[in-house]
């Protein structure tokens, strides 16, 4: 039952992220995209960049790689394997849409990368930003985060202030990405939705306490001296 209920939320996420890229594709939001960047230039100060650049670094390939790799080490060796190839695929799926759709990033006057020292790497826009890498990989660690948590000890207040922190750190990467000039609205969306049809199918194949129970109580009954 649980297994059908995560590989329903999967397959209709999917469903929903090929559905809201065609729209992307017709170009439907892009009024949208524009006056919800125009809002955060002149709402967010920049004070907060320092911030929101920080928070960039860590939602990294390289970093986020990293926590997943420490998530998931407990995990039996096919699960591994196939959360890191469904993490990896989901990436190379992003790279691929964003050659495909050739939706640019926030122009100019948006990006917030520029200071008096330096130029950032990010300064002179690069490529196409549907669907946002970061986006994908915040979503994807904060949901297997929060959903350890809970599997692990309950809805308690340490699961609670774990997932908490999961799910603000994943807020501040996708905030800030928009905020730095980075990505649109839509780029968001679409690399969170994408992370739910992912985690949706990695979540399935986890065994419940009860599954993981009966399963180690039958192998010590196995491993047991006959009489």
């Amino acid at each position: 039952m649980k297994r059908l209920f995560w590989l329903s939320i999967s397959g209709a996420s999917f469903v929903g992220f090929v559905f809201f890229t065609y729209l992307v594709k017709k170009d439907l939001f892009r009024q949208l995209d524009f006056n919800i960047a125009v809002k955060i230039k002149d709402n967010v100060p920049l004070r907060l960049d320092p911030l929101f650049s920080l928070a960039s670094t860590v939602g990294s390939v390289f970093i986020i790689s990293l926590v997943l790799i420490a998530v998931i080490w407990k995990m039996p060796l096919r699960n591994k394997l196939i959360t890191l190839f469904l993490y990896f695929g989901a990436q190379g799926l992003e790279y691929f849409l964003k050659m495909r759709l050739r939706q640019p990033g926030p122009p100019f006057q948006f990006q917030r990368h520029f200071t008096q020292t330096y130029f950032d790497k990010d300064y002179v826009q690069q490529g196409y930003s549907y669907p946002s890498g970061h986006s994908f990989r915040a979503i994807f660690i904060a949901l297997l985060i929060i959903y350890f948590a809970v599997k692990k000890w309950g809805i308690t207040l340490r699961s609670i202030v774990i997932g908490g922190v999961a799910a603000a750190g994943a807020a501040t990467i996708m905030i800030g990405k928009m905020v730095l000039g980075a990505h649109w609205l839509t780029d968001i969306i679409g690399g969170s939705i994408l992370a739910i049809s992912m985690v949706g199918i990695v979540i399935s194949l986890i065994p419940s306490s009860d599954q993981h129970d009966q399963v180690v109580t039958h192998e010590r009954q196995n491993k047991s001296p006959q009489q």
